[in-house]
């Protein structure tokens, strides 16, 4: 029997290492964190509990995971930041930035504000990356289909 996602995403969570959390799961994993009441997360809970972690432990690898993931690259923010690609659907993209702005929000913080202050700066700023992404993609495929010379 192939286990379930959540036991996946609960022995990442105990292994603590990030190369094991699909990246397929990473909504399910913020919705955990940010909404810990929602019954969409009750699965990961009892996954969670069954391997031996406590929601403290949980939590706390789960942040060591996403800093992992998110934020211990070199470069500007960017999609990859957001756990995305350059060419994820803006719909996707709004909804993982508000997720992760839920999670990281430095109101949810305040022993460690300037922590999450600095989690929601490159947050935000990926999230505008990828708008001027979008943006031009969108304005090279406008203007890719016109046969009309530009204004001038």
């Amino acid at each position: 029997m192939t286990p379930h996602w959540t036991q996946h995403l609960a022995r990442a969570l105990y292994d603590g290492r990030a190369a094991a959390l699909p990246e397929s799961r990473l909504d399910a994993l913020l919705l955990w964190l940010s909404n810990p009441g929602n019954p969409r997360a009750a699965d990961l809970d009892a996954a969670i509990g069954h391997i031996g972690l406590s929601r403290l432990q949980a939590s706390e690898r789960a942040y060591e995971l996403l800093d992992q993931l998110l934020f211990d690259h070199a470069g500007p923010p960017s999609a990859r930041t957001l756990g995305l690609t350059a060419d994820t659907d803006p719909t996707l993209t709004k909804q993982r930035y508000r997720r992760l702005i839920q999670v990281y929000h430095p109101d949810r913080h305040s022993a460690h504000n300037d922590w999450a202050t600095r989690r929601t700066e490159r947050i935000n700023l990926a999230f505008s990356a990828c708008q001027g992404q979008a943006g031009t993609a969108s304005g090279r495929a406008s203007a890719a289909g016109s046969s009309s010379a530009p204004p001038s």
